[in-house]
């Protein structure tokens, strides 16, 4: 009986240190427009800047042309994982030829928001496309490509 009691008193304090209630503060902030830095300082005398540098975390982008139709099906796909020791300006070229296209998705993951993709001749509705994913300023460079079309 000394057991179970010491079991459940001991689960009690474990399981009330667990689940705290206390919801973290809201902080008030104050937003303002600074033209310069410059003035903020010399209006804030004693201030110290600090810069913080930024994470360079991938980020996942996702772009899509044309539309899933019925009858479609997954007639392509091409894939790429790449990283680079420092930033970098990449390109991958992707050109099919088949069925005809109804749908492209491409997901792009790269350390920057900085990218496009775009075509450069055929597209939805035709039988061949080319198109080229672009990343820039990144450590990072990874595409998945897939391409759907009907015959």
């Amino acid at each position: 009986m000394v057991r179970i009691t010491i079991y459940l008193a001991l689960f009690a304090i474990l399981g009330i240190s667990a689940h705290s209630t206390e919801l973290p503060q809201e902080l008030p902030a104050e937003v303002k427009v600074v033209e310069r830095i410059e003035d903020f300082l010399s209006d804030n005398p004693g201030e110290a800047l600090v810069e913080l540098q930024p994470e360079l975390r991938a980020q996942t982008r996702f772009y899509t042309l044309g539309r899933r139709v019925s009858g479609d099906r997954h007639v392509a796909y091409a894939r790429g994982v790449n990283s680079y020791p420092s930033l970098r300006d990449v390109t991958a070229t992707v050109r099919y030829s088949g069925a005809i296209i109804t749908y492209i998705q491409v997901s792009v993951t790269q350390t920057s928001n900085l990218g496009r993709v775009y075509t450069t001749s055929g597209g939805i509705g035709q039988r061949s496309i080319v198109f080229v994913v672009e990343a820039r300023s990144t450590l990072q460079f990874n595409y998945n490509v897939d391409i759907y079309g009907r015959n």
